[in-house]
């Protein structure tokens, strides 16, 4: 979990599961938001991080099926 800067110097939220990362941008399917970084996970799977929506900062968090 973390970020992960892309070839357009745009740092995206990243989660390490299975061996493979997973940038969290491809998990959602609102692209309003951009998710720059994970910082949490829980017992439950629910991501705490940081990013943009319409333009504007904001915390997200995140529930992963």
């Amino acid at each position: 979990m973390g970020g992960c800067r892309t070839e357009l110097r745009v740092n995206h939220a990243v989660l390490w599961h299975g061996g493979a990362l997973i940038d969290l941008n491809d998990a959602i399917s609102d692209p309003s938001w951009v998710l720059f970084d994970a910082v949490a996970i829980n017992a439950a799977g629910q991501i705490v991080g940081t990013g943009m929506h319409d333009g504007q900062a904001r915390a997200f968090i995140l529930t992963l099926r």
